[in-house]
């Protein structure tokens, strides 16, 4: 697997490069948004690990380039996702808050790989969730998102807690291309897509 590092913070890419490197992963880094959009152009790479405050080259251009090019991205951010950032239409495959643990990262990065690499499509009737593209109709969802409408689909519990701001923005996605459906929590069902009015 060959992947790609960057950060403006320079320890922080040898400190992970040590740890993600062995025999059949090969970590380059990159400290600025030039040398990302370089990296990428001459070399393949399974996955690209950004983070947020990347110098030179917003975040957000790197995320649309290398998605243009089908190239999955974990970005590392200071703070929770927020709401903005998941009804945006440029969206990384997943977020991953700093400070983490290394297993953390690990697991991430198998997730999404995984999930990019899938074909399974997961139909809801007015609307499907096509995992090798991690769309839901037209707009991108995360990985977290794809969990969430996976679990939704396999008829498994969420929790609001941990998944609430992410039920929202699936529901803001699904209202924004007019599709008539909503995640909704049931005293007895838990939650479950519902049709409006329903």
């Amino acid at each position: 697997m060959n992947i790609l590092f960057a950060s403006k913070d320079r320890d922080l890419l040898k400190c992970y490069q040590l740890l993600l490197s062995d025999e059949d992963t090969a970590v380059d880094t990159a400290f600025d948004g030039i040398q990302v959009l370089n990296a990428i152009a001459a070399k393949k790479y399974d996955i690209l690990i950004v983070s947020q405050d990347i110098p030179r080259i917003t975040c957000r251009q790197i995320v649309e380039h290398a998605k243009s090019m089908r190239l999955p991205v974990i970005v590392l951010t200071q703070k929770k996702t927020g709401l903005n950032i998941l009804l945006d239409d440029v969206l990384a495959n997943d977020y991953l808050e700093m400070p983490f643990v290394s297993e953390e990262l690990k697991k991430e990065i198998d997730d999404v790989i995984c999930k990019a690499g899938s074909e399974e499509e997961l139909d809801f009737g007015d609307f499907s969730v096509k995992t090798s593209d991690f769309s839901m109709g037209k707009l991108p969802v995360t990985a977290r998102e794809m969990d969430i409408l996976s679990a939704l689909y396999g008829k498994r519990e969420l929790s609001a807690e941990k998944d609430g701001i992410f039920i929202n923005a699936i529901n803001g996605k699904l209202s924004k291309q007019g599709f008539r459906k909503q995640i909704r929590y049931e005293k007895n069902n838990g939650f479950r897509l519902v049709t409006e009015n329903e």
